[in-house]
């Protein structure tokens, strides 16, 4: 099993001033606990490389949380109810909160490219969209 994952630099501070966290190191198991607290907690799938994404989004909460570890902190969530206080902040840490028109590239031309066509060679008379997870609407109606 490979050992824990090295990242060696420092995150910026959150906080005025200069102050700078020392990231903290991932071990494998750690890891693979928060992905699948993350999953079950709110169906977020992180990939088996987004350490880097862990720590740069948890780094500063778990400091002032005064957490140790990344096990640590899952240790406390699952100790913790739904809609604690903990859980909340994590999960607000760990989700992409943006929204605006035409996000992303490639699923619009992944649309234009393929599936556009290949509906308008069917000559259908309805389309329907499924946007899932989108905050205020702008990704639906950019469809």
């Amino acid at each position: 099993m490979p050992g824990p994952v090295l990242c060696l630099g420092q995150v910026p501070a959150r906080r005025k001033g200069s102050e700078r966290l020392p990231l903290a190191r991932i071990s494998p198991s750690e890891y693979e606990g928060f992905r699948q607290f993350l999953e079950d907690a709110c169906g977020i799938l992180l990939g088996a490389n987004k350490h880097y994404l862990v720590q740069s989004r948890l780094n500063r909460m778990m400091a002032d949380s005064k957490v140790a570890s990344l096990g640590d902190l899952v240790e406390r969530l699952q100790r913790e109810r739904s809609g604690g206080p903990l859980r909340e902040q994590v999960i607000e840490a760990m989700t992409t909160n943006e929204t605006f028109w035409f996000r992303d590239n490639h699923p619009f031309r992944i649309l234009s490219e393929h599936i556009i066509p290949e509906y308008l060679k069917r000559k259908q008379r309805s389309l329907r969209a499924w946007s899932a997870a989108c905050s205020t609407g702008q990704e639906p109606y950019s469809v």
